[in-house]
């Protein structure tokens, strides 16, 4: 921080504490590397909202949460729209809710942006300390005030496949009627879970 004072650095809407936070997440992901069996672009993959500070491993720790896209599910899958999974094990969202339900998480089906909102709003009014989800990076970026409302600690994990802003159908998506499917990554799914304790 005394760099930027003492050298009059002058950058452009971000500061030191944004440079400071920034080294923060990365030194985070660094020591989160030596525990978990992930590739370079399975690490980057993960995305940490936490206002104040806490690593990926305390967000971990605490979280009892795990909140899973629609657009995970299949298009013909009479879950795709509704909350819920039979655990079929068709899709990788069977995977997700096996995982948190092991761990004695409450798992929840976003089915649109609104009720992640709503969602989000009845976690922090429960005092949710923590939660993990997944979400496409566009998302998370775009949509981060919903994430800053909720005031939450969570470890996001991005999504691969069909994605909304790529395909230039976010309204369809935020409304919960996008129907091309995305894929979770099951592999750092089993990886971060281990970090989550066993409630049930």
């Amino acid at each position: 921080m005394d760099f930027f004072r003492e050298n009059g650095a002058d950058t452009l809407g971000f500061g030191a504490q944004d440079v400071a936070r920034l080294l923060h997440i990365l030194l985070d992901k660094l020591s989160l590397h030596s525990d978990v069996q992930l590739s370079s672009r399975q690490l980057n993959a993960l995305m940490v909202y936490s206002p104040q500070a806490a690593s990926a491993r305390q967000i971990l720790s605490q979280a009892s949460v795990m909140l899973v896209p629609y657009c995970a599910k299949p298009a013909w899958c009479k879950w795709h729209s509704r909350d819920g999974c039979t655990e079929c094990g068709l899709c990788e969202v069977g995977e997700a809710y096996r995982l948190a339900r092991e761990r004695g998480m409450q798992v929840t089906t976003v089915t649109h942006y609104e009720h992640l909102v709503e969602t989000l709003a009845d976690m922090k009014a429960r005092d949710v300390p923590a939660y993990i989800g997944m979400c496409c990076s566009s998302f998370f970026i775009k949509r981060h005030r919903a994430f800053q409302q909720a005031g939450m600690p969570a470890l996001l994990m991005d999504i691969s496949g069909a994605n909304c802003y790529e395909l230039k159908q976010e309204e369809l998506a935020y409304a919960g009627q996008f129907q091309a499917q995305a894929h979770l990554d099951t592999e750092v799914l089993q990886q971060v879970i281990k970090f989550v304790p066993r409630t049930g």
